[in-house]
């Protein structure tokens, strides 16, 4: 329920739209009534769509069952990045990011520093995203990593699509707007193939053109599909644009195989688990796209990201259960070996933190932190006992 400059309504209320419009003319906050005291929200204009938004940091602050819920930051290690390299205008909305990755081509550097930048085994000061910081963040703004059983069977690739694109509406990353950096391939269908791939060559073209700058970059969001070898290099080959494989070398895709060996080997195992690239790149001489900068991302067969097989045994009890919960994401690094992998929202006493502890040790497991900001704690210490029951 929402009080528009005086008038409530329900979310999906007939007469919402043509008042958010009004609203968005006249500048007025409207309020979100789940609790109490109402908390405002804004508005933002998708083409000829108005959208409520949460106002920054409050997303904690509304019901649980509200839909601009969102669990406390320290549940993740959006913590660590929120304020340094992720600055948000309270008023606004308007997102800074800042970021450890080039978006202009420059001299060589060593591919193995820049893929090291992600390891589990070190983590980030938090004062810039790495590509696999950016991908977690663009899937949590886009509210990818909420589930609920209404969900089942409708979140197609076409719809990750529109909701990443979303969400990157409102975002700057080194003076340019996110969006225009941004390539999310568009759901391919044989039908409107010639309409696609001439979208697509306008959309490299606006993209890697930018006024006093020469060589740029932009940044790929795709489903990997395979990687093939070729004469020289690899051929990365993102799902829904097969025409247009993306050139990997050699050294990048050597460093790829060990950075990235978990992810890969989970994709292998699972032929549900799509495997998520974000990568940076230009256009060669010969016109075919180049990586520069690489990472990839398992996620579920609902989209939803996880590190290791421990998080899609507990994530896909989840979904078969019919549970409702918010995904928790390392951002720059993988979680610790003891950190909250998931929140369920939909237990008497929600918000619930489901813990993951792979410490080994069943008398360190003892002294972990429970998470403070919730209202209990389920723990699986994966190493000693099988996947317990949920809480009810």
């Amino acid at each position: 329920m929402y009080l528009v400059a005086g008038q409530r309504y329900e979310a999906h209320e007939h007469g919402l739209e043509r008042a958010l419009a009004a609203a968005y003319g006249e500048r007025i906050r409207p309020l979100c009534l789940c609790s109490e005291p109402s908390l405002p929200v804004y508005i933002t204009r998708l083409g000829v769509t108005f959208v409520l938004k949460r106002m920054p940091f409050t997303g904690s602050q509304h019901a649980v069952g509200c839909s601009h819920y969102e669990p406390p930051a320290e549940l993740s290690a959006l913590g660590e990045v929120l304020g340094s390299a992720i600055s948000v205008d309270p008023d606004t909305g308007l997102t800074r990011l800042r970021v450890g990755f080039s978006l202009s081509k420059g001299a060589p550097r060593a591919v193995d520093a820049r893929a090291a930048q992600d390891s589990a085994s070190a983590r980030s000061d938090g004062s810039r995203l790495s590509l696999r910081g950016l991908v977690h963040f663009l899937w949590r703004e886009a509210e990818l990593t909420k589930w609920r059983p209404a969900f089942a069977g409708k979140r197609s690739w076409a719809v990750v699509r529109s909701h990443l694109l979303s969400a990157a509406s409102n975002k700057l990353l080194k003076g340019l707007s996110l969006v225009d950096a941004l390539y999310v391939p568009e759901a391919f269908t044989v039908a409107d193939a010639q309409a696609i791939r001439g979208r697509r060559r306008l959309r490299f073209a606006q993209g890697l053109r930018r006024p006093g700058q020469t060589g740029s970059k932009m940044i790929l969001i795709g489903e990997l599909k395979e990687i093939v070898p070729t004469r020289s290099h690899f051929n990365v080959v993102v799902k829904h644009m097969p025409d247009a494989p993306f050139s990997l070398s050699t050294d990048l895709h050597r460093s790829m195989i060990r950075r990235f060996e978990s992810e890969l080997a989970l994709c292998t195992a699972s032929a549900e688990t799509h495997l998520i690239i974000g990568a940076t790149y230009s256009l060669a001489d010969w016109g075919q796209p180049m990586i520069d900068e690489l990472c990839l991302v398992s996620t579920t067969a609902q989209w939803l990201p996880v590190d290791d097989g421990f998080e899609k045994q507990l994530t896909d009890r989840l979904v078969s259960e019919r549970r409702a919960f918010d995904k928790s994401l390392g951002f720059n690094s993988k979680l610790h070996s003891s950190s909250t992998s998931a929140v369920l929202l939909d237990a008497p006493q929600a918000p619930v933190a489901l813990v993951l502890d792979r410490t080994g040790d069943s008398q360190l497991a003892g002294h972990v932190i429970s998470p403070r900001p919730v209202a209990s704690t389920w723990r699986w210490q994966v190493h000693a006992t099988d996947l317990p029951a949920l809480p009810r």
